[in-house]
């Protein structure tokens, strides 16, 4: 059986000049990419600053934490992976209300909320300046409606 030789050599991008990949993400984007990863190391980090470690908050901060890094560390580089944000924002907004665990612990109460509204921020918002091309909309070319 013979081998053939792969025409399309250079495995880039279609219609990437040179067959080289072209930078996936802005300055901009990777900035709020990796404020996205440091939300991640805030909620590993967090529960030892604000004096609430060793409590089963912060054992569900650490869990969320170990899950969304690996997911939005390989969304650094591919993009998308802003989406895991969602649920988890929303979680950490019920979860004081919902779970009893929080009642003598208002640092870990305070830290949920507003991580879990940043989550949420970062999740919906990309924060970039033009995140959609402007649309162009000829008004020459649409059809004309008669009446008769």
């Amino acid at each position: 059986m013979a081998v053939r030789e792969n025409p399309r050599v250079d495995f880039g991008a279609y219609g990437a000049p040179e067959g080289r990949l072209e930078d996936a993400a802005p300055p901009a984007r990777l900035a709020v990419r990796g404020l996205r990863l440091l939300l991640c190391l805030w909620w590993v980090v967090g529960p030892f600053l604000l004096h609430y470690g060793g409590t089963l908050a912060q054992k569900q901060d650490m869990v969320i934490a170990f899950l969304c890094l690996p997911i939005l560390a390989v969304g650094l580089v591919m993009g998308g992976a802003r989406l895991v944000l969602l649920p988890v924002g929303f979680w950490l907004l019920l979860a004081p209300r919902l779970s009893g665990i929080y009642f003598h612990l208002p640092a870990a109460r305070m830290n949920d909320w507003v991580t879990g509204a940043l989550a949420l921020a970062l999740a919906v918002f990309p924060l970039t300046s033009a995140p959609w091309p402007a649309m162009k909309i000829d008004l020459g070319r649409l059809p004309r409606l008669h009446r008769e």
